[in-house]
């Protein structure tokens, strides 16, 4: 996997919940992730007096991901701010960010490995679309060498929203439902 420049101004927050003993999967098994409790929230602060076309927004969310192939479960969590100038948000292209990081442990009964299960994540701000990246190992037989899979799938979130606005401010608090994302294996 080969992870993408992280803009300076994005804050990834790093979290993570998954078993530590993953059992090895077979490289033949399809993959697949789950995505689970989601939760979104974004605040727009009132426009400014001064500066009346320009305002900021504060935009987060979170998620867990399990790939259904290795049962190695993880969480994604990141920040984006936004500036609205001159009638425009200035909405930047889809940027990976590194979620929490896991390790494969298996024991084979000869001294056994363990492996760093890297996964980037990436949110479309405004399509809604969740993209996963993630590396883990499998093997093919009982006793054949170990492969590297790379895994990669999206899928668009359909958020239940509720929205909160005073006169300084909007806020916005979204879940989605889980859903299951299948992969792409390279």
């Amino acid at each position: 996997m080969r992870p993408l420049p992280i803009a300076a101004f994005l804050l990834p927050i790093f979290s993570a919940i998954s078993p530590s003993n993953a059992i090895l999967p077979s490289c033949s098994q399809e993959a697949a992730f789950t995505i689970s409790s989601i939760s979104y929230s974004s605040y727009i602060a009132a426009s400014n007096v001064t500066f009346p076309d320009q305002t900021t927004s504060s935009l987060s969310i979170s998620f867990s991901v399990t790939n259904n192939a290795t049962g190695v479960q993880t969480a994604c969590s990141f920040i984006h701010s936004l500036s609205y100038q001159g009638g425009r948000w200035n909405v930047d292209p889809i940027i990976w960010h590194p979620c929490g990081e896991r390790t494969m442990s298996w024991d084979g009964g000869k001294g056994g490995f363990s492996f760093e299960v890297e996964t980037m994540a990436s949110f479309g701000w405004s399509s809604w679309v969740v993209g996963v990246q993630q590396t883990w190992v499998c093997r093919d037989t009982g006793v054949g060498p170990l492969i590297e899979r790379n895994g990669t799938a999206s899928a668009t979130l359909v958020p239940a929203c509720s929205t909160t606005s005073t006169d300084s401010s909007t806020s916005e608090e979204c879940t989605g439902p889980d859903m299951v994302a299948f992969a792409l294996l390279e």
